[in-house]
């Protein structure tokens, strides 16, 4: 960063600008900590996770319990049933 310059040749910081290498760390170790406070769920975070996969768990038995058959499907199994007790009596 010291010896970063501009397209005309001029350097972009001052060395007043300079920051040390302790005010680096610090500042990472600043957005570290922040970063990980972030993290931490709350009671009201973990409930409405469990009421997604609730939610989630319920939607998926529905579905299954259904066991939702296309028309035209379930038609031509019905067809090919009739045709094959048809055929096999002839």
């Amino acid at each position: 960063m010291r010896r970063v310059q501009d397209t005309d040749g001029t350097c972009l910081f001052k060395v007043c600008e300079y920051l040390m290498p302790q005010q680096i760390n610090s500042y990472f170790s600043h957005q570290a900590a922040k970063t990980k406070q972030q993290l931490v769920f709350d009671q009201c975070d973990v409930r409405a996770f469990e009421e997604e996969n609730n939610f989630d768990a319920a939607r998926k038995l529905a579905v299954s319990s259904m066991q939702l058959v296309h028309p035209e499907i379930h038609d031509l199994k019905t067809f090919v049933l009739w045709l094959h007790a048809t055929l096999s009596s002839i």
